[in-house]
């Protein structure tokens, strides 16, 4: 399951050191401190999640408001959180339309991922291109994004946001100076998103 050869994410490597490399990275960025310093930006998405359904409230007729699916409302509230947390970048889920495709996006790839786990050989076939057109141009645009998000990320420099991404952009390995590498950013980035 690498995004591209030898772009491993914590998720991914198997290399015990390897793993508690990214692992300890990522355990800065997941600090009781990191979370508090971020909790300003959580209860804003909680006052847009509040208010969206305080306005589905208000219309209602008969004394009853209209059914609101629960699930998609809480899943937009949660990728904007994860969006912000991971990367400084809300996908604004909750107040525009634009970035609704990547939920969807997600549950292909992992579908793909889950599939290829289980049987990695179908993976050199790229049966997806075929068999789910619609999920493998879901994936794409969903990759497009992420790409954007990343590049976009690394330019605005580590200490530009308070997010997970600051504590990763330029971090190195004490012993061998290694820190991550672009497609390495690129595939924690992914993994990320997917597990927040």
């Amino acid at each position: 399951m690498l995004p591209a050869p030898g772009a491993y994410n914590v998720f991914t490597a198997i290399d015990k050191d390897l793993h508690k490399f990214k692992r300890k990275i990522l355990n800065q960025g997941f600090a009781d401190s990191s979370v508090r310093s971020f909790e300003p930006t959580i209860l804003n998405h909680i006052d847009i999640f509040v208010q969206k359904l305080n306005d589905l409230a208000s219309r209602s007729s008969d004394g009853w408001s209209s059914p609101v699916n629960m699930t998609e409302c809480c899943r937009h509230l949660g990728y904007d959180v994860m969006g912000d947390f991971g990367f400084g970048q809300s996908f604004k889920l909750q107040t525009s339309t634009t970035n609704h495709f990547l939920i969807k996006a997600v549950e292909a790839t992992s579908l793909k991922a889950g599939v290829y786990v289980q049987y990695p050989r179908l993976a050199k076939l790229k049966l997806e291109r075929f068999l789910a057109r619609r999920a493998a141009q879901m994936r794409d645009k969903y990759l497009e994004l992420m790409a954007t998000l990343v590049k976009s990320r690394l330019a605005s420099g580590k200490k530009s946001q308070q997010d997970l991404f600051s504590w990763v952009i330029d971090a190195q390995d004490p012993d061998t100076g290694k820190g991550f590498s672009q497609s390495e950013l690129w595939a924690e980035s992914r993994f990320l998103l997917i597990a927040g």
